[in-house]
């Protein structure tokens, strides 16, 4: 196969999806094995912190909190964080749609999946923040009807 080969559009309408599938996955995969060394070198250190503190007799510091955090990574769910996600969502979704509107085609339609995503996040948020209203305000009746 030659270079000028590769260069056909018919060749290149084939080649694109496949590497971009490929370097999506490349990249998953990427991140899952740097986060695994991240974590491998953090319980290294606590082990060698640990059996340093063993051989010298001393108290046993405790673990860090990184060991037992989990996928989210300490980034909490806020409902101003998933209305920030809803916003976000929203603008590339009105963005999609003027893009694809203005190609001509009949494709403006798939800017309302970003969109309606983002609805979903602001409905989310909204519902998030009576939650928390409601937990606070309950937290609050218990303590004062505790220190009775």
């Amino acid at each position: 196969m030659t270079s000028d080969a590769l260069f056909r559009p018919d060749v290149l309408s084939l080649l694109i999806p496949i590497l971009g599938i490929i370097m999506g996955i490349g990249f998953v995969m990427l991140a899952i094995y740097l986060d695994f060394l991240k974590k491998r070198e953090i319980l290294n250190a606590v082990h060698r912190e640990r059996m340093a503190a063993i051989e010298k007799g001393m108290e046993l510091p405790p673990l860090p909190p990184e060991i037992f955090r989990g996928r989210d990574r300490g980034r909490s769910r806020t409902p101003a964080r998933t209305l920030e996600r809803g916003l976000i969502l929203i603008f590339i979704g009105i963005a999609v749609s003027v893009a694809l509107w203005q190609t001509g085609k009949n494709a403006a339609w798939w800017g309302l999946v970003p969109f309606g995503m983002g609805l979903a996040y602001l409905i989310s948020s909204r519902f998030r923040a009576v939650e928390q209203e409601r937990s606070a305000s309950r937290g609050s009746s218990e303590a004062d009807g505790s220190s009775r």
